[in-house]
């Protein structure tokens, strides 16, 4: 059974990145897209959850020998892995982030200084280094 509970954690943990990722790059943020939401809520449930997912994975290498699995439950982890696999399918993420960077620059949406280019643009110092004398 720790097999299924592993295969559901990936898939609900990675179902969630993506609707995460969605959300936050949607150049009309829903409110509950906030900083302080995606930073100390969603990306720590999204990390514990996945942790929990190998945890239950490694649990279950460790019980294979003593506690065999069965058939059934190997074809509900197959499942629940294919179900999470078609979810994320459906979620277009590429498209919708393509999307969405396509409205941020025809909306002309200014761009944060980090990923500018910078003002002095020619090879010249910033600041002058002739002090008006001639040189010695």
């Amino acid at each position: 059974m720790m097999m299924v509970y592993g295969a559901a954690g990936v898939a609900l943990s990675v179902l969630l990145f993506g609707v995460v990722l969605i959300m936050c790059r949607n150049p009309r943020p829903s409110a509950w897209t906030t900083d302080f939401l995606v930073g100390n809520i969603y990306t720590p449930a999204i990390v514990a959850m996945m942790a929990l997912s190998v945890a239950f994975f490694i649990k279950f290498l460790i019980s294979l020998g003593s506690e065999p699995f069965s058939v059934t439950q190997l074809a509900m982890a197959i499942g629940i892995v294919a179900v999470g696999i078609v979810g994320l399918k459906m979620l277009r993420i590429k498209k919708r982030l393509s999307e969405y960077e396509a409205l941020q620059t025809s909306a002309g949406v200014i761009q944060p200084a980090a990923f500018s280019k910078t003002r002095n643009e020619t090879d010249e110092p910033p600041h002058s280094t002739t002090t008006g004398r001639r040189a010695a």
